[in-house]
C-alpha cells in the first residue's frame, strides 16, 4: 500500500504538529535514532522512504514521547489506528522503532 501525494502531505503536517507540540527538533530525533538530521528531515516529510514502516515508526516514536511527557497530540489521520491491523507491515521494525534496517 502506498500513500497518495495528499496523504503524504497530510501525514507530514501531522508529524510537524506533533513535533511542535512536543518541542522536538529534527536534531533531537536524529540523536534518538542515531541517524543524520537530514535523513530524519526527509522521513518526517515522507520523502525517500525506504521501508513502508518508516512513517509508522516515526508516528509511534512521537506517541511514546507524548505519553512519557503527558502531552496530548493532535490525531494522526493518515497513519491511524493500530498498525498490527495492517498485514503488510513488518511489526518487528515498528515495535523496535527501527529506522535503520
Amino acid at each position: 500500500m502506498s500513500l497518495t501525494v495528499q496523504q503524504k502531505e497530510t501525514a507530514a503536517a501531522e508529524f510537524a504538529a506533533a513535533m511542535k507540540r512536543l518541542g522536538l527538533t529534527t536534531m533531537q530525533v536524529a540523536d534518538d535514532f542515531d541517524m543524520p538530521e537530514s535523513r530524519i528531515a526527509e522521513l518526517l516529510k515522507l520523502h525517500n522512504v525506504r521501508h513502508i514502516e518508516d512513517g509508522w515508526v516515526l508516528r509511534n516514536y512521537l506517541i511514546e514521547k507524548a505519553d512519557a511527557e503527558g502531552i496530548e497530540l493532535p490525531p494522526f489521520t493518515v497513519l491511524q489506528g493500530d498498525p498490527e491491523n495492517y498485514w503488510f507491515l513488518d511489526m518487528r521494525r515498528i515495535r523496535k522503532l527501527n529506522l535503520k534496517a
